[in-house]
């Protein structure tokens, strides 16, 4: 009697990482976010991704005895690093009100809550915690959940032109006061480096911290778009409360349609 064979699906392989990376993001964070552990347990397929692509296409050496941080292995452990970092505080979750990425424990998540120290450096860091929560209010205000936000590359770059306004505004004020600061220098480059139409998208600089961002949003995208079909939900359902913008684009609607109704 012959056995039947298991065959394997992406679907089954894809079921297999989510449980896997449930129950390890469980254990430590004390909470289920699917999009995250995903990306964490892609972590070691990116990090390949990045070196292959370091070493190749732009024909960078493995690693340099003069400058170590300048090496394909130190550019993908930042790179990775990165990845990880920004698909847990920097992703398209900004767009959801009442639970933001970070929005109980930034910057360093609630994993660090598992040891002593670290629920003092946590209550320490608590200041910032409730920056980052408002900071990210405004943005919310203006989108819904699970809308354009969550569209590739185009969320990426509402979340950095949101960045630009803020960063703009502060060089705005740094300059009427005189004063120089090389960090909103550096912030402004790197935003820059997220527009195919900069010098810098497609650098070296790039790949370590703008791809990252892409990369991790898209599978982001990817695991609320397989759950929305596998649970038979909307992506973006209409129980959802509507942002300012959409709210703003309705009654600009209505009024058009009343405004006829009386000419008629």
């Amino acid at each position: 009697m012959k056995k039947k064979g298991v065959s394997v699906t992406p679907a089954k392989i894809f079921e297999s990482l989510k449980k896997a990376a449930k129950s390890i993001f469980t254990r430590y964070n004390g909470t289920n976010i699917n999009n995250i552990s995903v990306n964490y347990m892609l972590a070691p397929f990116y990090a390949i991704f990045i070196y292959r692509l370091l070493t190749i296409h732009y024909h960078v050496t493995p690693s340099s005895p003069d400058h170590p941080l300048s090496g394909a292995r130190s550019l993908t452990l930042i790179s990775t690093l990165f990845y990880m970092y920004s698909s847990t505080f920097f992703q398209p979750d900004l767009d959801n009100k009442p639970f933001r990425p970070g929005h109980h424990a930034f910057p360093f998540g609630k994993s660090i809550s598992v040891w002593q120290f670290g629920r003092f450096i946590r209550a320490a860091f608590f200041p910032v915690t409730l920056f980052w929560r408002e900071f990210w209010s405004p943005f919310a205000s203006l989108f819904t959940h699970r809308g354009v936000v969550h569209w590739p590359i185009i969320g990426v770059w509402l979340r950095v032109g949101y960045l630009y306004v803020w960063i703009i505004a502060l060089e705005i004020l740094a300059a009427w006061f005189n004063q120089q600061n090389h960090a909103l220098g550096f912030i402004h480059q790197w935003l820059d480096s997220f527009f195919p139409w900069n010098k810098g998208f497609g650098s070296t600089g790039f790949i370590m911290f703008c791809l990252p961002v892409y990369i991790g949003d898209l599978l982001h995208s990817a695991v609320d778009l397989y759950e929305s079909y596998s649970s038979g939900k909307k992506f973006c359902s209409a129980q959802q409360k509507r942002g300012l913008i959409v709210e703003f684009r309705q009654l600009l609607v209505d009024s058009i349609k009343d405004m006829k109704k009386q000419i008629r």
